[in-house]
């Protein structure tokens, strides 16, 4: 799937489609961080591996043990409301009783789906692995805001990146959408912003991924979990936390 601006139908594609997702779930905007915080310390005197962040060789973001008896990875798009549900409900305690311990690892594989989710998604890329894993948190607790930015567009704003250049369209398509403000007041200036949507290494990363889930594990959604290599059958964190448990 190649994710630059070739046309208006393209993007108006994408707003359709985004305004499609959020008549679902939605996600209700920011985590209780205090709860969390509390749930993300270990064990007195063992290791607290939730500290502990890489990416890794196939392009995911991995948070753990990189030797967990248990690897859970998900493969999940920032523009998806039912990933952010399942951020916001599985994260404290998947971090405060699964991966701290060292019993299981979790790695995020980015799924993209639309031209907005490849803007959200290059500019996390692009930073360090702890910081993607702060704004990804960021894109998925304030989804309604930037996503409703996307499906306000204009026509005949889109219709004006469809004579653009593809990347130039790109980057002026993020700004449009204040994905650059978002992300501004996160600490990311907008050169850094522009480089990292221009950034072709992310979106060959980005390509990459999708087509291993596709063809891997026969991905057609998000989010989609895989336990020790093994697809299992699940969407919310109580059926994920079932087939960990199992694991262990």
């Amino acid at each position: 799937m190649n994710f630059s601006l070739k046309s208006t139908a393209s993007m108006l594609a994408a707003a359709a489609l985004l305004a499609a997702c959020n008549s679902g779930d939605e996600a209700t905007a920011g985590a209780a961080e205090a709860g969390a915080d509390s749930n993300l310390k270990a064990a007195e005197g063992s290791e607290n591996w939730v500290r502990t962040i890489a990416k890794t060789e196939e392009g995911g973001y991995r948070i753990g043990n990189p030797d967990a008896p248990v690897k859970l990875v998900e493969f999940a798009s920032l523009a998806c409301p039912h990933c952010a549900t399942f951020h916001e409900e599985a994260m404290p305690e998947l971090k405060g009783e699964y991966i701290a311990s060292g019993d299981v690892s979790y790695e995020l594989r980015t799924f993209v789906l639309n031209q907005p989710d490849f803007v959200v998604t290059a500019v996390a890329r692009c930073q360090t692995p702890e910081a993607f894993f702060a704004l990804a948190d960021a894109f998925f607790e304030n989804q309604r805001g930037w996503l409703g930015n996307f499906q306000q567009m204009e026509r005949a704003d889109l219709e004006r990146l469809g004579t653009m250049d593809p990347q130039d369209a790109m980057v002026e398509f993020g700004r449009m959408g204040g994905v650059d403000e978002f992300v501004r007041a996160r600490g990311i200036p907008g050169s850094k912003f522009e480089s990292c949507v221009r950034d072709e290494e992310t979106l060959a990363e980005v390509e990459a991924i999708r087509q291993d889930a596709v063809e891997t594990y026969d991905l057609t959604g998000t989010p989609t979990f895989v336990v020790n290599g093994e697809r299992i059958d699940a969407s919310t964190w109580e059926q994920v936390k079932e087939r960990l448990d199992a694991a262990l």
